[in-house]
């Protein structure tokens, strides 16, 4: 199992230590592959929000690093998102990455309120787990798939 620690990130993006009105955050590479040498990607936060179901980018990552998908998405709350398909990677250490490709939808109005340019919805989580070290007093996010084969 790979784990990865929580930041929580103040209004400007900068790391806090107020886990109550902090925004959790990871470190997520985003970007497009197109094999070993041809690779175009950057680093960001992403937003841990289980309040959406999908992965959502701002739309300049969307424009630089996704592939734009045929019509729009429209649900709920959301009209007419645009799509693209992109891959959302999390460095687990030990050479290790847990890369999703997903769907991810645009939405200028979603960054409006939050200091992180990649939302990660239920998509994303629903491949791991949150957990609390009380000792270290630090929340982290446990990816059981990466490295379920491996002897510990």
């Amino acid at each position: 199992m790979a784990r990865v620690e929580i930041a929580f990130l103040d209004p400007m993006g900068k790391v806090t230590s107020d886990r109550i009105s902090g925004f959790p955050c990871i470190k997520v590479h985003v970007g497009h592959y197109e094999g070993a040498n041809n690779s175009v990607s950057e680093w960001v936060w992403g937003l841990i929000d289980t309040g959406v179901a999908r992965i959502r980018m701002d739309p300049g990552l969307c424009e630089r690093f996704g592939q734009k998908l045929d019509g729009t998405f429209s649900g709920v709350l959301i009209r007419d998102a645009a799509r693209y398909l992109a891959r959302v990677c999390v460095d687990v250490g030990r050479n290790r990455a847990l890369n999703v490709d997903a769907e991810v939808l645009s939405l200028a109005r979603d960054y409006e309120r939050v200091p992180t340019r990649v939302i990660l919805g239920r998509a994303f989580l629903s491949r791991c787990q949150m957990m609390w070290d009380g000792a270290g007093q630090r929340y982290y996010i446990d990816f059981p798939e990466v490295g379920a084969g491996e002897p510990n």
